[in-house]
């Protein structure tokens, strides 16, 4: 009974050991099959893909997110520093003149905006009562001066009395003395220009009465204007008579290429300034007193720097760098370039070290973008 059972585990195993051998043949037969089938498959996709390649090149390409940004190319360019001033237009001959006599305003002869000449008539007072003043003393004074003459003569002769010529003579230089003052009242009922400019603007009135002290007319002269401004003490070596300066209006929009003309020699105690005086520039008739102006002197130049705009200077703990864009295999990158920077002006940095002529510095998007970030040029 034994024997029996031994003799059928045996049995089983050797079936069970063929089955198995069966199925594993089974299994290679049918990988192989199936490899064959996936090399045709391939064939035909890598047949399909060369076609379609053909009619489409962008087919299959891997998309990358490109950053755009824009450029600016590094070429050798001026660049300047300058010290700026800010300063305003005067003139010495903007004044207002004003009566100094009393009476009714008789005639005006000018209007807001007309230009005249070095004595020339602008406002008249009435002088009638003047003129009348001077005629009666005239008289009186002819009169005055007949007795004195007689009187004199007679004094001379040794005939009349010394008061009677002495009260003669007081009474003809009396008179004279008044001639004069009347005369001179009537010379200050005109108001004259006491140079040549134009008529900035008419108060007097006529028909009104005027009183000594009363503004009748403002008159300026645009031929002698200057800019004046008060520059810091720390900048006391920096300016000196005959330097070149620019000067821009910002009410014009307007730079003009002018001298230093004065230069103040003491310090204000109350704001720590000295003045400085710049030539305004010639034949040009915006220019009016008061107009505000910057005044700029360059304190530093390089005709041959490496200029950017500072807004790209980025700043890490090793220092400052810009982005600049190089090829690469992917396309256009973004790399990280450390710089040293030299003076900055206005918006623009002198780059001393780092840049090289040539190079493509990121300008715009450059807050977007790391090392070896993949760029593209915007359009």
């Amino acid at each position: 009974m034994k024997n029996k059972v031994i003799i059928l585990l045996t049995l089983a195993s050797v079936i069970a050991f063929t089955s198995c051998e069966k199925d594993l043949e089974a299994k290679k037969e049918e990988l192989k099959a199936l490899k064959k089938e996936a090399s045709e498959l391939q064939g035909k996709i890598t047949s399909l893909e060369s076609e379609i390649v053909k009619e489409d090149p962008e087919f299959g390409v891997k998309k990358v997110n490109k950053i755009p940004v824009s450029v600016e190319k590094i070429v050798k360019k001026p660049f300047a520093n300058y010290i700026e001033i800010n300063g305003s237009v005067s003139t010495d001959k903007n004044i207002t003149l004003a009566s100094q006599a009393n009476g009714q305003i008789e005639k005006v002869y000018v209007s807001e905006g007309d230009k005249v000449s070095k004595g020339q008539t602008l406002v008249v007072l009435d002088t009638d009562i003047l003129r009348n003043n001077i005629n009666e003393a005239e008289s009186s004074y002819n009169l005055a001066k007949t007795m004195y003459e007689k009187r004199k003569k007679l004094y001379d002769q040794g005939v009349g009395s010394e008061v009677d010529y002495l009260n003669a003579k007081t009474q003809k230089e009396t008179l004279e003395n008044r001639i004069a003052s009347l005369k001179s009242q009537l010379s200050n009922s005109i108001v004259r220009a006491p140079f040549s400019g134009k008529i900035d603007g008419v108060m007097a009135k006529e028909g009104e009465v005027a009183m000594p002290g009363m503004p009748m007319v403002r008159i300026v002269s645009l031929n002698d204007l200057k800019i004046e401004a008060d520059v810091s003490e720390k900048y006391i070596g920096s300016f000196h008579r005959g330097d070149s300066v620019e000067v821009f209006f910002p009410a014009l929009g307007e730079n003009y290429k002018t001298v230093v003309s004065a230069v103040g020699d003491v310090i204000n105690q109350a704001n720590r300034t000295f003045s400085l005086q710049v030539r305004v520039p010639k034949n040009n008739d915006l220019l009016k007193p008061n107009l505000m102006a910057t005044i700029r002197l360059a304190d530093y130049k390089n005709e041959e720097a490496f200029v950017i705009p500072d807004k790209v200077v980025l700043q890490d703990s090793r220092g400052f760098y810009v982005y600049q864009t190089v090829k690469s295999e992917e396309g256009l990158k973004a790399e990280k370039k450390y710089i040293k920077i030299g003076e900055t002006f206005d918006g623009k940095a002198e780059i001393s070290e780092g840049l090289e002529e040539g190079a493509s510095v990121i300008v715009t998007g450059y807050r977007d973008v790391a090392e070896g970030t993949i760029v593209e040029i915007a359009k």
